[in-house]
């Protein structure tokens, strides 16, 4: 019986297969680094919250043609959003305040106003706000931004039968303190 640790039994191995089987061991090799490299980004791309997918993206693809539809009303409405940040309050949170006019310049008054935002290294991390009336004829919200950076505010204002649809990014200071 052949030992299959013993050093003499590989001389005994013709050359050509042991040349035949480096190569195998080196095929195989490529191969278990290649699904390695696989696995590490599969884990990359599901764990870290800057790797994102625009949410709905598919029926956002299929109703394509309304959403573009919309849009094009919302150009001949020509009303314009003036977003402004306030001050960072004690609780951390900003006072955001909205200002919609039609296309004379004119307040839209009795409207009202959603919001779905984002920071753009967090993307995955979506929230939304609806702003209240305010006596002025604005609209306004309160929020807390966890970071400091870039904004994505993707706004819906309705009054009545009329819907505006715009985005807005914008630089904003979060609770860290940090300046954008």
């Amino acid at each position: 019986m052949m030992n299959l640790v013993d050093p003499t039994a590989v001389a005994h191995i013709p050359s050509g297969q042991r040349a035949a089987r480096r190569w195998i061991a080196f095929v195989a090799a490529l191969f278990l680094l290649q699904v390695g490299a696989v696995v590490t980004m599969i884990c990359i791309a599901t764990n870290d919250r800057s790797f994102a997918l625009e949410p709905d993206y598919y029926q956002k693809a299929v109703r394509w043609d309304d959403i573009s539809r919309q849009q094009r009303q919302s150009a001949k409405l020509g009303w314009t959003l003036q977003l402004d940040v306030g001050a960072l309050a004690e609780n951390g949170a900003r006072p955001i305040v909205l200002t919609v006019k039609d296309r004379d310049g004119e307040l839209i008054e009795g409207a009202s106003a959603a919001a779905e935002w984002f920071h753009h290294a967090r993307a995955r991390d979506r929230h939304t706000s609806l702003f209240t009336p305010q006596p002025d004829g604005t609209l306004a919200a309160s929020i807390t931004f966890a970071r400091s950076g870039l904004y994505e505010f993707r706004f819906t204002v309705s009054r009545g039968e009329e819907t505006f649809v715009t985005t807005v990014q914008r630089d904003i200071a979060g609770k860290d303190g940090l300046a954008p």
